[in-house]
């Protein structure tokens, strides 16, 4: 018999107190922990300028301000990420979370009645150096010169690097003091709350306007300001994440419908088996995404699973021809 693939082993996950930034570190022992020489971390930091890219870009109409590092200074972003994602996150983190992805933050509110979201007005452009320094004094009682430090690698400009791997959990960690207080406001007016990077959605029987409220006031005392907020009832369609609820159940976006209804109408008009090869993995792929989140065990998943099936069996004919 073959010996069996060893399971790689998870990521230790352990609470903020058991992290190595809790253990009084040095500058020289910080530069160990990330294996990165500390005279190369100090000058990564006098040349900042030339390891971050800036640019601007627009989605969903709105212009977000990129600022990613390159480059070594990438390399060490991606190591201190490594160390903050072994950090015990709140139940209530979606995103940033390993393994968790828009399915699972929509699947929590599925069964509620009422469903509110808002957003957090610019709160990466609004996290600066102070908060972050701050940070990790404060929670690691780290000394102030290597809290300094990190800070300075993380940002730049005064505020943290945008579209930088470290970015996301630093973000959430930094505030994890407001969140908690919006997760303990939500519990107990009986809702549950999610976060996703900066979306947070509240959703239960009811969302009372006093809960709303509340939360507004939080998020204010902490100097961010909420935003887009919209109520919705589950009885119609509610897009959570990109992925609909409606009447105790997951649906598909519309927009996927209309791109799946397109590629079969594509695929009916094609030629060749290579046009009709290219549009039906196309088509596999769309139709892949939608039984994902419908599930292969109902019925709506089942007719999804047999749609794929069809469009497989006249692909391979097509191609033997």
């Amino acid at each position: 018999m073959g010996s069996r693939r060893k399971k790689k082993p998870a990521i230790e996950v352990y609470e903020r107190e058991r992290s190595p930034f809790a253990q009084r570190l040095t500058k020289k022992t910080f530069a160990n922990l990330i294996r990165v020489d500390i005279h190369e971390l100090h000058g990564l930091i006098k040349y900042k300028e030339s390891f971050v890219t800036s640019k601007d870009i627009e989605e969903n109409g709105k212009v977000r301000p990129l600022r990613y590092p390159t480059g070594r200074l990438r390399v060490v972003n991606e190591k201190i990420n490594y160390q903050l994602r072994k950090i015990k996150l709140p139940a209530y983190v979606m995103s940033p979370r390993k393994g968790v992805g828009q399915k699972q933050n929509a699947e929590v509110h599925i069964c509620a009645r009422q469903i509110l979201k808002m957003d957090l007005k610019k709160f990466y452009p609004s996290i600066d150096r102070t908060m972050v320094a701050k940070f990790f004094r404060d929670t690691f009682d780290m000394h102030a010169d290597v809290a300094g430090l990190i800070t300075e690698l993380l940002t730049y400009n005064g505020t943290v690097l945008y579209g930088a791997p470290a970015t996301p959990v630093l973000a959430m960690l930094v505030h994890q003091e407001m969140f908690d207080k919006v997760d303990a406001v939500c519990r107990k007016h009986g809702a549950v709350m999610t976060l996703w990077v900066d979306n947070l959605t509240v959703s239960g029987d009811e969302v009372p306007g006093s809960l709303v409220t509340e939360v507004r006031e939080i998020i204010a005392s902490y100097r961010h300001r909420s935003h887009d907020i919209k109520y919705a009832h589950t009885n119609t369609w509610v897009p959570v994440t990109g992925i609909g609820i409606k009447k105790r159940a997951l649906h598909p976006a519309n927009s996927s419908n209309i791109a799946v209804r397109d590629l079969e109408g594509e695929l009916r008009a094609a030629r060749t088996p290579d046009e009709y090869e290219s549009i039906s993995n196309k088509l596999l792929s769309r139709l892949g995404s939608q039984l994902y989140i419908l599930g292969s065990k109902g019925e709506r998943g089942q007719k999804v699973a047999n749609r794929m099936n069809a469009v497989r069996q006249k692909r391979n004919k097509y191609a033997r021809q």
